[in-house]
């Protein structure tokens, strides 16, 4: 298994609660809201649709290095990452 799959592995492991709780605690620390929550779904703001394009593609590039340097990423790359993917941008 590469380093890579292990570190995708961990995704798998991270609570829905703390990925709720890692949204909160950036809305808060931001000062605005990011996402919209309705009882069936979750929707970005428009203000949330820029910092998760905006983050997606600092996360690119940090995976892009740590492979040319085939480094490790911390955990909590991966953590954010999967927070990332999983909100739904564009709608």
């Amino acid at each position: 298994m590469s380093r890579v799959d292990k570190q995708l592995k961990v995704l798998q492991l991270v609570a829905q609660s703390t990925v709720s709780h890692a949204i909160a605690t950036l809305e808060t620390d931001l000062g605005v809201v990011l996402l919209l929550r309705h009882r069936s779904r979750v929707v970005l703001t428009p203000m949330g649709t820029q910092i998760c394009q905006q983050a997606r593609e600092v996360l690119a590039q940090l995976v892009r290095v740590a492979i040319l340097e085939n480094a490790v990423l911390p955990r909590a790359v991966f953590v954010f990452l999967d927070v990332l993917l999983a909100l739904p941008v564009g709608e």
